[in-house]
């Protein structure tokens, strides 16, 4: 920032704002200071990584370490710059592992890391014996209020997101799907729905509040279908298929990541974006839709075979 006192500008986080300094890491700060056991000084600090020429972070704020050193006044990085690094030496400490956040996992144990805006998600879900969850349909993703969706972040611009379901809708202003969330005015989906009597799948974008419907495709098939998001850098695209099928279908709609992040959103909150599972039910809210699991991966390229 220019100035630390911009921080009253709702404007002092935009592009406009970022440093070609030399660094990846950008809006670096909010840090916390830590000494290991051999003595050495580092601090864990906030930051974001964008997209360039874009200067996007879809991922929002994350965290980042630098080793530090305190001179007789003041506590600077070691190496005497005021750049923050993307790499640092290794610290020599014994290594201690986290349990996995990514692949395919069911509802039962709860997976800590799903979470769902706003209201409590039992009073809308049922988790049922086989590890699969049921959602009841509410209100539209772009609402504020009883929204049915549980997400989480992602963790990588080169991840993808699959998940089946099983859904009947009734009437039209029943869909279900997945989702690629940054709030309520910039999500992209990929829903199930009934039209004319028929079922059909079909792309819903809404980008700072302006929704925009794709082409339909009718279903070709009944029952289980499975659905995928990939993020491949800066696009993402959506596919589906049959439960019995092996071979994606692949909707011909590409959409920029970086359109799904604090920069370019007028409502930026730095949350990042989520990629989840919905009901929405406009009519009575008594519609329910019943996914199987959630299949979250980090991978290098995307691809979808």
């Amino acid at each position: 920032l220019d100035n630390f006192y911009d921080r009253d500008n709702p404007d002092s986080a935009k592009r406009e704002k970022y440093k070609e300094n030399g660094t990846h890491l950008q809006k670096s700060g909010h840090g916390s200071i830590c000494t290991t056991q051999k003595g050495d000084v580092y601090l864990c600090h906030l930051c974001g990584r964008p997209f360039i020429p874009e200067k996007c972070c879809t991922l929002g704020r994350e965290t980042s370490i630098q080793k530090m050193m305190w001179t007789d006044d003041w506590l600077v990085m070691e190496d005497g710059s005021n750049l923050a690094k993307d790499k640092i030496p290794e610290s020599g400490l014994k290594e201690v592992t986290w349990s996995s956040e990514i692949g395919k996992v069911k509802f039962n144990p709860w997976p800590e890391y799903l979470i769902s805006p706003r209201i409590e998600r039992t009073n809308w879900t049922t988790i049922n014996n086989d590890g699969s969850i049921t959602i009841k349909g509410q209100q539209s993703l772009c609402s504020l209020d009883r929204v049915s969706l549980i997400a989480r972040q992602i963790r990588s611009v080169y991840s993808s997101f699959s998940t089946s379901l099983d859904f009947t809708p009734v009437v039209f202003q029943h869909t279900a799907g997945i989702t690629m969330y940054y709030d309520n005015m910039n999500n992209i989906s990929l829903v199930k729905t009934i039209e004319e009597g028929n079922e059909i799948i079909q792309l819903v974008s809404v980008e700072n509040g302006t929704k925009k419907e794709y082409s339909k495709t009718l279903l070709t098939f009944k029952g289980t279908i499975d659905m995928k998001c990939t993020v491949n850098g800066k696009s993402l695209f959506f596919a589906y298929k049959s439960k019995n099928s092996e071979k994606w279908i692949i909707m011909e709609n590409l959409f920029d990541t970086f359109k799904l992040s604090d920069e370019y959103s007028n409502y930026g909150e730095f949350t990042g974006t989520f990629c989840g599972i919905f009901a929405s039910d406009l009519n009575k809210r008594d519609s329910y839709a019943t996914f199987h699991y959630f299949n979250y991966i980090d991978e290098l390229p995307c691809n979808v075979e």
